[in-house]
């Protein structure tokens, strides 16, 4: 679903899956085209009807491991995702216990490399649409992430008390802002200190916003895609449908609650 880069990689969300795939960003040898699984376990693990894995964004990147943030669109809450960048063989020898808030999990058992195509019912507002997808390759080499998830409130909004959160962006380690997709809302979220926390601190919303998906930034300004969700779901032929780019200034990000 979405896509971020690390200083040496590249991280893909799944939103049917519960695995965050990478691959390097520089290919020096066969040995660097490998894809690399991450499992993060049951709050990714999408049922009959869920989105869940959705935006994705770095906080801090080492040699050693990628702290990522990733927006669950079923829970409403984010979740520090702790990747490890050593082999699988090291990572799996044993099963831990969790720390306090986190999940450890075990990788699933080796597959077919390609699996009987399963059916997902996608609840979107106002629209049920059959999505066929097919699991994941074989998994034995999964390595295992740290998830801690961040919890977040209920806020009504004009489809769902529950946060709608898609695209997330960090203006600094200890910010970040994502999108509230179908509810029409841009969040600035307070990060506590090593992405044990989130808070909402403040809201951008803008009668322009038709369903406001990926964030970035550009000179200054946080760049929002607004491609009108509401009128053409991104998996039916539109030809003429149109989205655009919005350009929005921080300071409009009113303090909340």
């Amino acid at each position: 679903n979405d896509v971020a880069l690390s200083d040496d990689s590249v991280y893909f969300t799944d939103s049917f899956h519960p695995t965050i795939y990478s691959i390097s960003r520089y290919h020096n040898s066969s040995s660097d085209r490998r894809v690399m699984r991450y499992s993060t376990g049951s709050y990714f693990d999408t049922k009959l009807g869920q989105f869940r894995a959705n935006g994705l964004a770095v906080h801090d990147s080492s040699e050693e491991k990628d702290t990522l943030m990733v927006a669950n669109t079923h829970t409403g809450n984010l979740y520090s995702v702790v990747v490890h960048k050593s082999e699988p063989a090291q990572v799996q020898t044993r099963q831990q216990q969790p720390a306090v808030g986190q999940q450890a999990h075990g990788p699933a058992a080796p597959t077919a490399a390609l699996g009987p195509q399963r059916t997902h019912i996608v609840g979107i507002p106002g629209l049920n649409m059959s999505i066929k997808v097919r699991p994941p390759d074989a998994v034995a080499g999964q390595h295992i992430a740290a998830v801690h998830e961040l919890m977040l409130p209920k806020v009504p909004g004009n489809v769902s008390d529950t946060l709608l959160l898609d695209g997330v962006w960090f203006v600094n380690s200890s910010f970040a802002v994502v999108a509230d997709n179908y509810n029409n809302r841009v969040w600035g979220t307070e990060v506590g200190e090593s992405m044990t926390s989130a808070k909402l601190a403040c809201l951008i919303q803008l009668p322009v916003f038709k369903v406001p998906t990926t964030i970035t930034a550009m000179n200054g300004k946080l760049c929002i895609t607004n491609p009108h969700l509401d009128t053409c779901f991104p998996f039916l032929p539109c030809p003429h449908h149109a989205f655009e780019v919005i350009g929005v200034d921080m300071a409009q990000c009113k303090s909340w609650p």
